[in-house]
C-alpha cells in the first residue's frame, strides 16, 4: 500500500517486520475477482508487480528468480512436455520457451487480469504467451490438476506465498496428484519462499517437507538470494521418483551465453543449506527443514 514516498508491503506471513520500498509513483492499481494487483516504479529495482501488497519480482532481478527456478531442472531433463501452474506473469514461461526441443507447455493461471497486467507492463517477461507450443488455461490449478490426464516431463509450481488464494495447493493430497502426472524421469520444482521459519509461525515449510517426503522418493531444496523479496532469499523444493537433484551434475543450456544469473556451479551451491535448516542441532527458535 502506498503511503507518501514509501510503498508497504504486505507482512501477514511476517508479522514480526515491515518491509517497505521508496517509491516513485504508482503505475498500476486495480482489482480482479481475486486480488489487488499494482504495478510500481521503486526507487533502485524499477517497475515491480505487487499482488495483495506482497511482492511478485522486480524488473531489476526477476531474471535471477526464473532462470533459477527453471533451468536447474529443464537443462538436465530436456523435458518435451511443461506444466507451469501460477506463473501468469510469464517470467517461467519465457525462460521455459527457450527451449526448441519443448514441443508442449500448459500454462495455468486462475486470475486473467494478472497476465493481462503483465502483458502491458511487463513486456520482457509476458512475450512468450504467443509462443505456438503454449497452450493457456485460466482456471484453478486445483481443477486442471483433477481433469489432466496427460504426462509430463517437467511441472513448475509458481505459486504466490501461502494465502487464501493458494492454501489448497501447499497440500500432500495436491502435491500426490501432480506425482500421477510426471513421466518415468520427471519432476515437480516449487517455489516455497524462505527458509526463515519459526517453530510458532502457522505454516511451516518443515512440516511441508515432511508431508512429501511420503510422497516423493527423491527431495531436494535449494536456497537463492533474491534482493527484491522479503528478507533478500527465495527457495525451491524439487522432487522426483528417479532424479536426486542433490547427485546432478547441472549443465548449460544451449543458449547459455543470453542469462544472466544461471550457471552449472551455481546452480549447484544452493543445494548447499545453512547447517540449522539439516542438522538436529536444536536452535530456539528455527525450525529443521531437512
Amino acid at each position: 500500500m502506498p503511503k507518501g514516498q514509501w510503498f508497504f508491503g504486505d507482512n501477514s506471513l511476517d508479522p514480526y517486520r515491515l518491509e517497505a520500498w521508496k517509491t516513485k509513483r504508482v503505475v498500476h492499481s486495480g482489482r480482479s475477482s481475486y486480488q489487488l494487483i499494482e504495478v510500481v516504479d521503486l526507487e533502485k529495482i524499477g517497475l515491480s508487480l505487487f499482488l495483495d501488497s506482497a511482492i511478485q519480482f522486480s524488473a531489476f532481478d526477476e531474471a535471477h528468480y526464473h532462470e533459477l527456478f527453471v533451468h536447474p531442472a529443464c537443462s538436465v531433463i530436456k523435458p518435451s512436455t511443461v506444466l507451469i501452474l501460477g506463473g501468469g506473469d510469464g517470467g517461467c514461461l519465457r525462460e521455459v520457451c527457450r527451449y526448441k526441443s519443448i514441443k508442449r507447455v500448459i500454462l495455468c493461471e486462475i486470475d486473467h487480469e494478472v497476465i493481462d497486467v503483465c502483458k502491458e507492463f511487463f513486456p520482457a517477461l509476458s512475450g512468450s504467451f504467443v509462443d505456438s507450443r503454449v497452450e493457456l488455461h485460466v482456471q484453478d490449478a486445483l481443477e486442471l490438476v483433477k481433469n489432466l490426464d496427460e504426462k509430463m516431463d517437467l511441472i513448475l509450481v509458481d505459486l504466490t506465498d501461502l494465502g487464501e488464494l493458494s492454501k489448497a495447493l501447499y497440500t500432500a493430497e495436491f502435491m500426490g496428484k501432480l506425482k500421477e502426472l510426471l513421466t518415468e524421469n520427471g519432476a515437480v520444482v516449487m517455489q516455497t519462499s524462505g527458509l526463515y521459519y519459526l517453530k510458532s509461525d502457522p505454516f511451516r515449510l518443515d512440516e511441508f517437507v515432511k508431508s512429501l517426503r511420503g510422497i516423493f522418493k527423491h527431495l531436494a531444496l535449494s536456497y537463492v538470494p533474491i534482493y527484491s523479496f522479503p528478507g533478500g532469499e527465495n527457495s525451491f523444493i524439487y522432487l522426483s521418483e528417479n532424479m536426486d537433484f542433490l547427485k546432478i551434475n547441472f549443465v548449460d543450456p544451449p543458449f547459455a551465453e543470453s542469462l544472466f544469473f544461471y550457471t552449472p556451479e551455481y546452480a549447484q551451491r544452493t543445494f548447499t543449506l545453512p547447517k540449522v535448516f539439516v542438522s538436529s542441532t536444536d536452535h530456539p527458535s528455527l525450525a529443521r527443514i531437512i
